[in-house]
C-alpha cells in the first residue's frame, strides 16, 4: 500500500510543483517511485531554488 500512495503522492507534486515551476530548466526527468534524476540546464542558484 506504502508504494501506491509514494507514486500518488510524487506524482501530484512533480506535476503541481516541479514541472510547472522548473520545467522550462529541465532537460532530462526520470521518477522511480520516490528517486529522481534530473539532469538541470538552468543557473546553480536556480537549481538550488528547485530543491528547496
Amino acid at each position: 500500500m506504502a508504494l501506491m500512495y509514494a507514486n500518488a503522492y510524487m506524482y501530484m507534486y512533480e506535476i503541481q510543483d516541479i514541472l510547472a515551476q522548473f520545467g522550462q530548466h529541465i532537460m532530462v526527468y526520470y521518477r522511480y517511485i520516490d528517486d529522481l534524476l534530473v539532469i538541470w540546464k538552468g543557473t546553480q542558484v536556480e537549481a538550488h531554488d528547485m530543491v528547496e
